[in-house]
């Protein structure tokens, strides 16, 4: 073989022995010519490369040599000369696990999932059309009982108007002598005719009395009477022992107009049911304990200023 042969081939061209004729070698890998098909180890290759120079352009050699745990030397040879070690292969893949992820295939149950939604979503539907129609018969229901509730205490209105044009009548001069209250009527006949106050609730208490009133309270009328002096005890009083007396005696008053004869006290505007009565009696209770603890603590430190002054401090 001739000194000229001998340059002239493969080996002394660049090109590795093995390498088929018409085949060129970019970056360490067997390429292609025109025609043939790409293997797969080339193919990753080209995948993993341009995913390193992606990285280095984004975050910078320095951040992309942190990220794939590489050298920065290690990093910067691999993008200039596109020849990747194993190692750096590695990092790549795993780079791309981490954050490129694998695309996952739907499950086989979302088909069923999706069948599930929408025959809930169909039954919650014919479940609201049943519900409003529920309400529906509802708000009519109580509507008609609306409107009976009306009539009825139209009639009742009607009826006590009549009997009281009755009376007024059968008395001739306008007295009305037919209590309002329980109790009113024991020893009604026994008084004087006086003309009775008209008043929507008989049940409610005024503060200040008024004529005939006594025809509307019945036998609740002393308890009444003894009531209105306790409030103005109570608003007269300076001393703190005489203002808790005051108070102790309005609530046990009103303990018994309240849970003994059922009437209303103010500042209500309207009767209290038995319910309201059940409870107003047990917050006066309450009160009434409160109000003994307040004045023994009271008279108590009343004793400890007579104590310390010798008794010139009593009031």
């Amino acid at each position: 073989m001739t000194k000229g042969n001998r340059k002239g081939g493969p080996e002394e061209a660049g090109i590795p022995a093995g390498t088929p004729e018409g085949a060129e070698q970019v970056n360490g890998q067997e390429q292609p010519t025109a025609g043939e098909s790409k293997s797969p180890e080339q193919l990753r290759h080209e995948r993993l490369v341009a995913l390193l120079r992606e990285v280095a352009e984004t975050r910078g050699k320095v951040k992309a040599a942190e990220a794939l745990g590489v050298s920065f030397r290690t990093l910067a040879r691999a993008v200039e000369s596109g020849r990747l070690t194993g190692r750096m292969a590695d990092a790549l893949e795993r780079h791309l696990r981490e954050v490129k992820g694998s695309v996952t295939p739907a499950p086989e149950s979302e088909p069923d999932q999706a069948d599930g939604l929408e025959a809930r979503v169909k039954q919650l539907e014919v479940e609201m059309v049943e519900l409003r129609t529920r309400v529906g018969t509802i708000q009519g229901v109580v509507g008609a009982l609306q409107e009976d509730q009306a009539q009825t205490l139209g009639q009742w209105e009607r009826r006590l108007s009549r009997v009281e044009a009755r009376q007024v009548t059968a008395n001739g001069s306008g007295v009305v002598t037919s209590p309002g209250v329980k109790g009113a009527s024991e020893g009604a006949s026994e008084r004087s005719e006086v003309k009775r106050p008209r008043r929507p609730y008989p049940q409610l208490v005024t503060v200040e009395p008024e004529g005939g009133e006594e025809l509307i309270y019945g036998e609740a009328m002393p308890a009444i009477n003894e009531w209105r002096g306790a409030r103005r005890m109570l608003e007269e009083a300076r001393r703190r022992l005489d203002k808790l007396d005051a108070r102790q005696r309005m609530l046990e008053l009103e303990l018994r107009l309240v849970g003994d004869h059922e009437l209303t006290l103010p500042p209500a505007a309207y009767p209290w049911d038995r319910a309201d009565r059940r409870d107003e009696v047990w917050r006066r209770k309450q009160s009434i304990e409160d109000l003994q603890v307040e004045r023994n603590r009271a008279l108590m430190w009343r004793w400890v200023r007579r104590v310390l002054t010798l008794g010139l401090w009593w009031k």
